[in-house]
């Protein structure tokens, strides 16, 4: 009889457990399907609740690492530097040397990339400097502009940025927001390598592996002296940062009975490590420090990995069936539960045909249904980063609007769980898709009205929380439209398109320095246009799902027949 008198480390090592042999009296043994032993171990017991617990604080870091942009590349208020007035007050620095430009909403402030120039102030005293009138020098010296080659940076919201550490303004602002496109990059390539690799070598190994190269590579960035290099850290942080999530994700799934799968939401402890990033950063303003702080849980929370069990739902796969049933009977003994040993599982032998992505284009209804799906991924993703990476940058206190952006994704996640088991998943993606669309177009003549910059605050974050509905709605909702045979294609050509709006999205925000209306209308244009597509999808709550291409057509001709529009 298995006995739970061990609740320490050592029970999540395959040894001294004892599997039970009561209904083995006659030597026979009982073959079942993988998902069956859930009626051995429990669904969700006390080992499901620890493992739940210690991956999700492994989830946090990618949280905070996808959205640390907000202050690492906080971009500081800044003027240009005059050395021969750096002992005078940050006021009289701009009023005596720096131009007033009128910004497209009518507000007017000092210009942040020129100066005036051929102006000597060594002339003039210090009482000449107290009592300075613009006005009268600017017009009597008849002074021209230059660019400047040197800035001071305003160090009362943030102590200091990569931006401020290398100049990323002006001509150079574009540098900035690639830091994220790189990380983002990073995650686009690591998203591909996680799923084979942990294919390959097992959950464990690829969770530990990824888990010391985001620590070494974060750590490693901060001490970059150049930008290029430091380029290069981000990207490979992105590289290891995304299987800590996906991978974690498919360990929960493999060994949580399918009836809980649905509420398990790693996504939660993203949204919490994201809220978490705004606490830490208003305590630590400084980019060097907040980053090493930023690095360091990883490697604290890399001790749960070593503790928890590879998936034995992978082992049997490899044929490592002893090693699957050991695991078992651990995780059955913390359940208080009791795990035969007379048991055997089935495996499928026959070989799987693997789609190819071709197939999602080979007969009409696949291509209109791949490329909506595509262009739902696309716009939830662009609207996604480029509105969570943009909450520094609105009116109000960064770091509060950090905070409520995370937060609210926690209500929206239940909503839209419940929701798509109401109305459906098609009206849920709809109504997200243009709700969000809507938001950022409600806020293009607002910006107009400097009176009403929290306004457009508030707007701009309703705009992103239907965005962060999308993700929970079209991760599963892409998955049950296409066929078993393409459906790992057709879902990995979604993220595909999503990983590309992600990397889009931070140059985006640059298009304002032309028309400062035009990134909400680019969002706001892509929600709506992907949510008015998505329409045209056939709904999936209740229906059985396809097998093969010939299901997905047969299925369509029926809808026709009934009258239905979608695909």
């Amino acid at each position: 009889m298995v006995t739970g008198s061990t609740y320490s480390i050592s029970l999540l090592k395959a040894e001294n457990c004892n599997l039970t042999d009561e209904k083995n009296t006659n030597g026979d043994t009982t073959a079942i399907h993988f998902d069956e032993v859930f009626a051995y171990i429990g669904d969700f017991g006390l080992f499901q609740w620890l493992l739940f617990l210690m991956l999700g604080l492994g989830v946090m870091p990618v949280g905070w690492q996808s959205m640390s942009s907000n202050f690492v590349v906080g971009n500081q208020n800044h003027w240009c530097k005059v050395d021969a007035l750096a002992n005078l007050s940050q006021y009289l620095q701009k009023e005596i040397s720096i131009p007033i430009e009128t910004l497209q909403n009518g507000e007017q402030e000092y210009s942040k990339c020129f100066v005036y120039d051929h102006i000597n102030y060594t002339q003039y005293s210090q009482e000449d400097f107290s009592s300075w009138n613009r006005t009268l020098h600017v017009f009597k010296t008849n002074t021209s502009t230059t660019r400047c080659r040197h800035w001071v940076y305003d160090q009362s919201v943030y102590t200091s940025t990569i931006v401020s550490q290398w100049d990323l303004v002006c001509d150079d602002a574009w540098m900035a927001p690639f830091v994220s496109t790189c990380f983002i990059g990073g995650m686009f390539f690591g998203s591909y390598g996680a799923g084979a690799t942990s294919d390959r070598f097992g959950r464990k190994k690829t969770l530990i592996t990824c888990y010391i190269g985001e620590f070494i590579f974060a750590l490693i960035a901060a001490f970059m002296p150049y930008y290029e290099l430091f380029l290069v850290c981000r990207f490979l942080v992105g590289v290891f940062c995304i299987p800590c999530n996906m991978v974690a994700f498919v360990l929960v799934m493999e060994l949580v009975g399918s009836r809980y799968r649905s509420k398990v939401a790693m996504q939660l402890w993203f949204a919490t490590g994201f809220m978490l990033l705004a606490l830490i950063a208003f305590g630590i303003r400084d980019h060097f420090r907040l980053q090493l702080v930023l690095a360091a849980p990883r490697i604290v929370f890399l001790l749960f990995v070593f503790i928890l069990p590879e998936s034995p739902r992978w082992l049997v796969t490899k044929g490592r069936i002893e090693e699957a049933k050991d695991i078992l009977c651990k995780i059955a003994s913390i359940n208080k539960r009791e795990f035969p040993s007379n048991v055997s599982f089935i495996t499928n032998d026959k070989k799987v045909v693997q789609g190819k992505t071709s197939d999602l284009f080979v007969t009409p209804v696949m291509r209109k249904r791949t490329l909506i799906v595509c262009l739902a991924w696309l716009a939830i993703y662009i609207c996604y980063y480029g509105l969570s990476l943009n909450a520094s940058t609105l009116a109000g206190d960064p770091y509060f609007n950090t905070f409520l952006n995370a937060a609210l994704e926690i209500p929206v996640w239940g909503i839209c769980v419940v929701m798509m088991d109401k109305v459906g998943r098609r009206i849920c993606l709809v109504f997200v898709l243009i709700f969000g669309g809507l938001m950022c177009l409600i806020c293009i003549p607002l910006l107009f009205f400097p009176d009403l910059a929290m306004v457009v605050t508030a707007f701009s974050i309703l705009g992103k929380l239907g965005a962060s509905g999308g993700i929970v709605v079209i991760y599963l909702y892409s998955a049950e439209l296409f066929p078993t045979v393409v459906r790992n294609v057709g879902v990995g050509a979604g993220s595909t398109s999503g990983r590309v709006g992600g990397m889009v999205s931070p140059q985006i925000g640059l298009l304002s320095s032309t028309w400062i209306a035009l990134p909400s209308m680019i969002f706001g244009i892509f929600g709506l246009i992907a949510g008015v597509a998505s329409l045209l999808l056939p709904e999936t709550l209740g229906q059985q799902l396809s097998e093969n291409i010939s299901d997905v057509e047969n299925s369509d001709v029926n809808r026709k027949r009934k009258g239905s529009i979608t695909l």
